[in-house]
């Protein structure tokens, strides 16, 4: 998905989110791999950054298999306009952050990894529209919208 988009984006930041460390300590990585003035930066300063990007820099955060029910990925989405979130997870429950699009992915074969940035990029299933729930072992992908109030923390 972001493949064929890589030039759209100013900065893509992928997360490990299965766990409060992980997460953490991926921010902390790419935070720090920006280079000179960065090597003592923190999560913190990763978030900050990512909250304040200029118009001039679309970007995008991809929070991968957030499947823990008891993580709250509220605090790690960064409220901004220029930021795109791609949040990946087992756990249906999470459905409930995107206010735009919500894409139920079923077993993941090589026809349906294909099909998946089509579908999310044509807005093939109208906002608000839920298929029909899938087995608790079968993926899904949110991708809520890129800055929205009712996810403040």
């Amino acid at each position: 998905m972001i493949s064929p988009n890589v030039n759209r984006y100013r900065h893509v930041v992928f997360v490990d989110a299965s766990s409060l460390l992980n997460i953490q300590s991926d921010l902390e990585m790419w935070s720090q791999s920006r280079g000179d003035g960065h090597k003592q930066d923190s999560w913190k300063d990763g978030y900050a950054f990512l909250s304040r990007l200029p118009s001039n820099q679309p970007s995008v955060l991809i929070l991968d298999n957030a499947n823990d029910p008891k993580l709250n990925l509220i605090s790690f989405i960064p409220q901004n306009i220029n930021l795109t979130i791609i949040l990946t997870s087992r756990n249906r429950d999470l459905g409930h952050l995107s206010t735009t699009h919500h894409l139920e992915l079923g077993p993941m074969d090589a026809d349906v990894l294909r099909a998946a940035p089509a579908q999310l990029s044509q807005n093939l299933e109208p906002p608000g529209s839920v298929p029909e729930s899938p087995p608790d072992n079968e993926s899904h992908a949110y991708a809520p919208p890129p800055y929205s109030p009712a996810l403040t923390p």
